[in-house]
């Protein structure tokens, strides 16, 4: 499948952005994390819950979403990852615990698993051989 010079643009753009999302969330996290352990009044070492929860979440996540986009497609799989990672954005910012906030950054990491996937499978879709280089 040929595509233009907008579309290979565009699609390059949007995996960009994809896999951009989860990186920057994840890295807000870690230099506010002994603001957060004080705002939770919890210890800080307590706070590397929040970055495990997020990556097993991330990793686990990534098995489903490659059998579950070759079965009903990409795009639905993208919204609906990225509807899940918002949610779990909004659940950690109004955590009023360390266990709501460990829950939260679990969500993200599930929903933004789709990046990972997807970020791998699209180019490959769309190109073969010299042109995926």
């Amino acid at each position: 499948m040929m595509m233009s010079n907008t579309q290979n643009r565009f699609l390059l753009f949007m995996l960009i952005v994809l896999v951009a999302v989860g990186q920057m969330a994840q890295t807000i996290y870690v230099p506010a994390m002994a603001n957060m352990a004080e705002a939770l009044n919890v210890r800080s070492g307590a706070m590397q819950q929040v970055m495990a929860a997020y990556l097993m979440a991330y990793g686990g996540s990534q098995l489903i979403y490659g059998p579950l986009s070759d079965s009903i497609g990409r795009r639905p799989v993208i919204l609906a990852g990225m509807t899940i990672f918002a949610a779990g954005a909004l659940i950690a910012l109004f955590a009023p615990s360390l266990s709501v906030l460990v829950l939260g950054s679990a969500v993200q990491g599930l929903g933004t698993g789709v990046a990972g996937v997807m970020a791998r499978t699209m180019p490959r879709d769309l190109y073969s051989g010299i042109a995926l280089r």
